[in-house]
């Protein structure tokens, strides 16, 4: 489980101000009857991760509205300067330099008073996840492979077409024609059958080749009816 949400910021606040100063997490007091801080969430926002190797942590920014109060005013303004003086240091925290919108304190139903917004990191780390160990021995089986020789014909005539392309979409692979209408397709998988699509002229085939043809002797043949009825 992730620390308390509000630790960092309580834990910091102790170590700045003096021994004997409220903390508060509510909404900022009209006035305190001693030295007071209030570290009041005004938004919770998600916040991008940092780059890492690892699996990234979960990460928000808390955005904390800060106020001091005492019954004198100098005192008041000594505890919030040093604040904003040591939030300043912080390398990962961010006091923001806009002013705090009037508006803002109407919603509250208090009048303005002096305060500084201060941004807060909040990570949750979360775990690795783990591959399950290999419990038996790696085995590594070849698939069996081969080729594919074809060959594209024109109807009537069974005139060789050169240009044509050919492509297995489960392999990614395509070729073209060469001269004879001829075209080879080096290493695919031994199994069949196997579907091809031609391309021609703005045309598109479907074939399906149910026998192995691994050799220029004895090719695949497609005969495509090339004229239109």
């Amino acid at each position: 489980m992730p620390d308390p949400v509000d630790q960092p910021i309580q834990d910091w606040i102790k170590g700045v101000v003096p021994d004997g100063t409220a903390i508060g997490l509510g909404q900022p007091p009209a006035r305190a009857a001693g030295p007071a801080i209030s570290a009041y969430l005004l938004e919770v926002l998600k916040s991008p991760a940092p780059s890492t190797t690892r699996r990234a942590p979960l990460q928000l920014a808390l955005r904390y509205l800060l106020t001091a109060s005492a019954e004198a005013p100098e005192q008041m303004h000594e505890l919030l300067i040093s604040l904003m003086l040591a939030a300043m240091e912080k390398q990962e925290w961010t006091v923001e330099v806009d002013a705090v919108p009037v508006s803002l304190w109407q919603s509250l139903g208090l009048p303005p008073q002096p305060s500084f917004v201060l941004r807060v990191p909040y990570r949750v780390e979360r775990p690795e996840t783990l591959a399950k160990p290999v419990l038996q021995k790696l085995e590594v089986r070849g698939a069996p492979v081969a080729s594919l020789y074809g060959q594209v014909l024109g109807r009537p005539g069974d005139i060789p077409i050169t240009g044509a392309t050919v492509e297995i979409p489960a392999l990614r692979k395509i070729v073209q024609t060469e001269r004879n209408g001829f075209f080879h397709f080096s290493t695919i998988p031994s199994s069949t059958p196997l579907d091809l699509v031609v391309r021609i002229k703005g045309r598109e085939f479907a074939v399906r080749c149910t026998e192995d043809h691994a050799s220029a002797a004895d090719p695949f043949l497609i005969p495509l009816e090339l004229l239109e009825e």
